[in-house]
């Protein structure tokens, strides 16, 4: 997708990232955690209302199509 997307003004005319500095920031690992904790409460959370319905395991494992 990154090969599609428009790019950025003035992208060339930016210095390079600096190398010493890790990729993964506190601001990125921060946002990773928020996003993983979102993913793992709604995954979850789907779960254990399709156990809620009487549904069974089987229906909270289906993958939905």
């Amino acid at each position: 997708m990154l090969a599609f997307e428009p790019k950025e003004p003035g992208i060339m005319a930016r210095p390079p990232r600096d190398p010493n500095r890790s990729i993964i920031t506190a601001d990125v690992a921060i946002r990773m955690f928020l996003i993983a904790g979102v993913m793992l409460v709604g995954g979850f959370g789907i779960f254990k209302w399709e156990l809620y319905r009487g549904l069974g395991e089987a229906a909270g494992r289906r993958l939905p199509l």
